[in-house]
């Protein structure tokens, strides 16, 4: 079994582009650069790939991982010149190593992600009160389901596990660390729009920038880059 772990950034234009259009990027590259992915049996085989958490459509990072399997045994250092010589501008190759002999994969083990937002002040004189915000018994937004076409009330406070902010003469910088997983996830969107409300603030999506800074698990309560697992 020749499992790899790639490390890679998304930005410029390609951040608008969905994650069904990124993983089929992945699938032509990956051809175009001549290495063979393994595929599952079955009347309906796929491609042995993916990506450790999905990125919504519109944000930037700066560490996303894709895991895959190989029919042939490659150097790492081979895949990532590989990739990095046939992928467009906007997706850059940052490591690439051998996955851990573990059955687990890469998306059952996030559990947090942390973000960055960039917000515009237009000269608004805030002053953060994290202290207050956090000390909130609860923290309750509205969420649009997908599946059902509802919303929903929902308590983000037990999703955020680290916050701060710091405020410069034209902007508010947000750095969090909030539940990513498939147990629990929070956009980090709704946390921004929470935040700014608090401050009696309009929240416009369309003027704030977020990026995704890491992915992460937790072993014995403490917060590990998913890029620990790239031997």
């Amino acid at each position: 079994m020749n499992r790899y772990i790639i490390k890679f950034s998304k930005g410029g234009y390609l951040k608008y582009i969905s994650h069904l259009d990124l993983m089929r990027l992945f699938d032509r590259t990956l051809k175009r650069s001549g290495i063979q992915l393994t595929y599952s049996k079955g009347f309906n085989p796929h491609p042995k790939m993916s990506i450790a958490q999905p990125l919504s459509l519109g944000f930037s990072s700066i560490g996303e991982y894709l895991e895959i399997e190989t029919t042939m045994l490659l150097e790492p250092e081979t895949i990532k010149e590989l990739l990095n010589k046939n992928l467009p501008e906007g997706i850059s190759i940052l490591r690439c190593g051998k996955a851990p002999m573990t059955s687990k994969t890469l998306a059952s083990s996030v559990e947090y992600g942390r973000y960055e937002a960039v917000v515009p002040l237009d000269g608004s004189g805030i002053v953060p009160q994290i202290e207050s915000y956090l000390n909130q018994r609860s923290i309750v937004m509205t969420r649009h389901q997908k599946k059902t076409g509802k919303d929903i009330a929902v308590d983000i406070r037990p999703l955020i596990r680290e916050f701060a902010c710091t405020v410069t003469d034209d902007r508010l910088i947000m750095d969090m660390v909030i539940a990513t997983g498939s147990a629990s996830n929070l956009n980090p969107e709704l946390l921004v729009s929470s935040f700014l409300n608090y401050h009696d603030l309009a929240p416009d999506k369309f003027r704030h920038a977020i990026t995704r800074i890491d992915l992460y698990y937790t072993k014995d309560g403490i917060l590990l880059s998913l890029d620990s697992f790239i031997l």
